[in-house]
């Protein structure tokens, strides 16, 4: 099963910021998925994720 969703978070200043919640809470769906594999297309240049 493929899916594919745009979602838009709120601007956050300079340094580290955990976005899981964030993520979570835009795609309920997740909560149905028991394996898999999310991947984040960041669209800013200067922004980086960090996943663990």
């Amino acid at each position: 099963m493929w899916f594919q969703q745009e979602i838009h978070l709120p601007e956050m200043g300079r340094g580290f910021h955990l976005i899981t919640d964030d993520v979570a809470r835009a795609l309920p769906c997740l909560n149905d998925v028991h394996i898999g594999m999310l991947h984040l297309q960041l669209m800013h240049t200067s922004a980086l994720v960090n996943a663990q």
